[in-house]
């Protein structure tokens, strides 16, 4: 029954209190509105998400594609040194030095994770939305867990959360501030700049 059959059939009672009619109307409606974007705020977040990592993949694609290949005569094939290997691997000394700094012991950052609260800001670009997360031993999260931040493992010294269908959500390495900090990472198609700090 459509809304100019239900009107015409109870239009005596519509106007006799017109209204309370109106009244219920903006009620019902607002209420739904309210629902609506309640239930669905994170979901577009996501996919604005998704967009944005995107566009990056595309950029860093495009960039990639238009440096020009220089043209070699025979050349026997590089060989990288151990220094090489650590630099592209690792980065430049003083990253790996700040990193060193930070993460002294493995398994004592590991255990400082897991044995208390955190805050993380999931949305700092827009509305700087925050939640708290805890994360289990077992690998997975506990407190503000949900389909975006399901799973968190260490990769290295960079902490990796995962979404429940096992797309990479986000990287993060601790930094000297005593938090997470978000690290680019071209798998991952969680928002950019998120970060987690002590409950």
């Amino acid at each position: 029954m459509g809304l100019i059959d239900f009107l015409q059939a109870n239009w005596t009672a519509v106007m006799a209190a017109p209204w309370v009619f109106v009244t219920l109307a903006v009620l019902f409606g607002g209420g739904g509105w309210a629902i609506g974007r309640f239930m669905y705020g994170e979901r577009i977040e996501t996919l604005k998400g998704r967009i944005e990592a995107g566009d990056e993949k595309i950029a860093a694609f495009e960039a990639e594609r238009s440096k020009p290949k220089p043209v070699e005569a025979d050349k026997p094939p590089q060989t990288l040194s151990t220094h090489d290997v650590s630099d592209a691997v690792l980065g430049p000394p003083a990253m790996r030095r700040r990193v060193a700094s930070a993460i002294k012991d493995p398994e004592a950052l590991r255990d400082r994770l897991t044995r208390q609260r955190w805050t993380f800001y999931f949305s700092p670009a827009g509305n700087n939305g925050s939640k708290s997360l805890s994360f289990r031993p077992d690998g997975s999260i506990g407190e503000g867990r949900n389909e975006n931040e399901h799973n968190w493992v260490f990769e290295g010294d960079r902490l990796a959360i995962y979404r429940r269908n096992g797309d990479l959500q986000n990287v993060f390495r601790y930094s000297d501030s005593g938090r997470f900090e978000y690290v680019f990472d071209v798998r991952a198609v969680g928002f950019k700049h998120q970060y987690l700090v002590p409950a």
